[in-house]
């Protein structure tokens, strides 16, 4: 799934009473990130064919190594599980997939994250074929369990009068997938880890714009592309949130940028809207590929936010 490769996380109020600091969370993140490492490097076998294969989001389909989603720099308080279904149309490549997020609050301003696409169904046109070498021996297919992402979310600043808030992400892929031959996923692991800032302007309330934020995100992407070859990629995004008590709209424009030159620099435009004051929160995202993912993405889905956890030390600020 895609940056929408996966489901981001819907506009959350940043909680209050937090602390301007997070303490490092040295012993919870190192063993946490160590079993996530045991996890991929079992779950990583040898690819087939892997110099015939152009590892790259341009002659791949659109879940094989989407844009990472950019939150905005905000750790969910409660946990939050995302279902949603997508599709991809355009350009000679047809599918549609079921998608599933969890994210789940360990401590005060950290979390680990999974995601994941199920059930993609696929059609490619006889010129996408020949162009991306596929081996399946069919036009048509589908697969039933795509790549699995795990991410540890860690904020070393809260939101200040002046200062922006700051999470570390680092992101593991596992080739958890089942084939390369008909150039859905890579079937090969790979890892990231990016820094997110975001800072908000509190309008007036009751009116119709309450809160403007602004997210920036910056970052380092590797995947394995066989023969032990492995392609790097910096990673960049901007984000505006535009919300009110009901109501939170959404515009990013996000990339990375590979030193292949094989079709691995995409870059994407995504809008989102969001219904807020629910329990059940309902939202709708389109994506449109600029460059490098040659799709048209269609998202729609719910994010359940379970009862919130409590992690302060110290009673909030009077008012």
């Amino acid at each position: 799934m895609n940056p929408l490769g996966a489901p981001s996380t819907p506009c959350t109020p940043l909680p209050r009473g937090r602390s301007k600091f997070y303490p490092p969370r040295i012993t919870l993140f190192s063993g946490c990130f160590e079993l996530l490492t045991l996890l991929c490097s079992l779950l990583s076998p040898a690819p087939a064919r892997a110099q015939e294969v152009r590892y790259s989001p341009r002659y791949f389909g659109p879940n094989a190594n989407p844009v990472l989603p950019l939150t905005g720099a905000i750790i969910p308080a409660a946990m939050t599980v995302e279902l949603a279904a997508d599709g991809y149309w355009g350009f000679g490549d047809r599918a549609a997939n079921a998608a599933v997020a969890v994210e789940v609050p360990l401590a005060e301003g950290v979390s680990c994250k999974l995601w994941g696409v199920a059930l993609e169904r696929y059609e490619v046109s006889e010129a996408v074929y020949r162009e991306r070498s596929m081996a399946s021996g069919s036009l048509r297919g589908q697969q039933t369990m795509g790549d699995l992402y795990a991410q540890m979310r860690i904020g070393l600043f809260a939101e200040g009068k002046y200062r922006p808030a700051v999470v570390f992400n680092a992101t593991l892929k596992t080739a958890s997938s089942v084939t390369v031959r008909d150039r859905r996923y890579f079937d090969t692991p790979g890892y990231a880890f990016d820094l997110e800032l975001g800072k908000s302007a509190r309008l007036a309330a009751g009116g119709a714009l309450t809160e403007v934020r602004l997210a920036l995100g910056f970052g380092f992407l590797c995947w394995e592309t066989g023969a032990s070859v492995q392609n790097d990629a910096s990673m960049y995004g901007a984000k505006l949130i535009l919300s009110n008590r009901l109501l939170c709209l959404e515009g990013a424009l996000q990339g990375y940028h590979g030193w292949m030159r094989n079709g691995d620099s995409p870059l994407v435009c995504t809008a989102k809207l969001a219904l807020r004051p629910f329990a059940v929160q309902p939202f709708v995202a389109y994506q449109y590929g600029l460059h490098d993912f040659p799709f048209h993405h269609l998202q729609l889905g719910v994010a359940l936010r379970l009862p919130r956890r409590s992690f302060r030390t110290s009673a909030p600020p009077a008012g």
